[in-house]
């Protein structure tokens, strides 16, 4: 009895993952999603948010890893994401979300075939125009990180190499409500 009961546990999740796969594909770049009782729900009676600041369209708001970037189709860069679009670069995965947990923070990241240095410059120069100011910053040959507060926002830029391609490199975009770190106070207030 117990063998029938455990074949069919096993077969729902597979029926349902094999529906997802096979549904067809949403084109429609004018879908937007909104919260709904801590569900996201596609609707497609909305106009796109615009274009950002590449020329692309932009996403919607809110934007979870979908099964598309699982099988490599690049979203769109979130619509009113306080960190702007690296110039010419592309989507590879949008990870945000309207309420985070305590210390996880939205996520964009994107591939370029800029030097990290170039991609560090105009972040520094960007962040800095916007009053962010710099608590922490390192940098070797393979991998660099800025972290940034601003009021109770905190923000972290990361460019690392793409280890599949020579010539494309990661950008990530962290963004969230700000941890207090002694070094953090340090670094925006001075050790007095």
């Amino acid at each position: 009895m117990k063998n029938p009961i455990f074949l069919f546990s096993l077969i729902i999740p597979i029926v349902s993952l094999s529906a997802c796969s096979q549904a067809p594909e949403k084109t429609d770049i004018g879908m937007y999603c909104e919260q709904n009782n801590g569900l996201f729900q596609a609707s497609s009676d909305q106009k796109t948010a615009g274009l950002d600041d590449a020329g692309e369209p932009e996403g919607p708001q809110y934007q979870q890893p979908t099964m598309d970037v699982l099988r490599g189709k690049a979203q769109l860069y979130p619509a009113k994401y306080p960190l702007k679009r690296y110039p010419h670069s592309t989507v590879a995965m949008v990870d945000v979300r309207p309420n985070r947990a305590p210390g996880l923070k939205n996520m964009v990241m994107l591939k370029t075939t800029d030097e990290m240095p170039n991609v560090s410059a105009f972040y520094e120069k960007r962040l800095v125009s916007e009053n962010w100011k710099l608590v922490s910053q390192y940098k070797n040959e393979a991998y660099e990180s800025t972290r940034w507060v601003k009021g109770d926002q905190e923000c972290e830029i990361r460019v690392c190499p793409d280890m599949t391609t020579q010539d494309k490199k990661f950008i990530q975009l962290f963004i969230g409500a700000r941890q207090t770190r002694h070094n953090d106070a340090i670094a925006e207030f001075g050790d007095s």
